[in-house]
């Protein structure tokens, strides 16, 4: 015999009682349950509010969640163009730097009196080396930025991960209220309510 069927047959039993002892007794105990009543049904709108609230949350929670991963996306790609551009001088300048050695090669086979060009041309290649050095700095930097960043998308996501197990618990949660509440109201109306 089910737990629903017992409650039935004890409830069946309770108004037969009632209705023997007459009507009075029946108001007198129609009272508190109806008291009972408004109270569960004060609880399920509270309950009902704090779901709201916490969906609310977790709509806000997801939002923030994607904003930040656009951005983390968009310095990213900013970053990856950078470094594009910044390997593109590295070219330019390794190709200067190659036609400044071949000058100077030509410079030195051509004419031993040219030393001043040749020390000029040498200036010029140290300074390029320079601007090499420079640059690579900026694109290991910019590499560390990108690593940076995608620690910090990682992140994201774990937490965006976590927010979705809640928002699930919730989900969960908001259905077993639900089917208590038409429990509740299933009673309810067999009493007579």
């Amino acid at each position: 015999m089910s737990p629903l069927t017992k409650l039935f047959v004890v409830l069946l039993v309770l108004v037969s009682v009632i209705m023997t002892a007459g009507i009075v007794t029946f108001v007198n105990k129609l009272s508190p349950i109806q008291k009972n009543l408004e109270e569960t049904r004060a609880r399920l709108a509270v309950k009902d509010s704090l779901l709201a609230r916490a969906m609310d949350n977790v709509a806000a929670a997801e939002s923030r969640v994607q904003a930040a991963q656009a951005e983390a996306a968009s310095a990213s790609q900013a970053l990856n163009n950078e470094i594009l551009k910044l390997r593109a001088e590295l070219v330019d300048r390794d190709a200067q730097i190659a036609a400044a050695r071949q000058s100077i090669a030509t410079l030195t086979s051509a004419n031993s009196s040219q030393a001043a060009a040749l020390a000029a041309s040498e200036d010029s290649k140290s300074k390029l080396q320079e601007q090499v050095a420079n640059l690579r700095r900026d694109a290991d930097e910019r590499l560390r930025q990108i690593t940076d960043l995608n620690t910090r998308v990682t992140n994201l996501v774990a937490q965006n991960a976590v927010l979705e197990r809640e928002r699930r618990n919730l989900a969960e949660q908001v259905t077993e209220l639900q089917s208590k509440g038409e429990q509740m109201s299933r009673l309810i109306r067999d009493l007579g309510g």
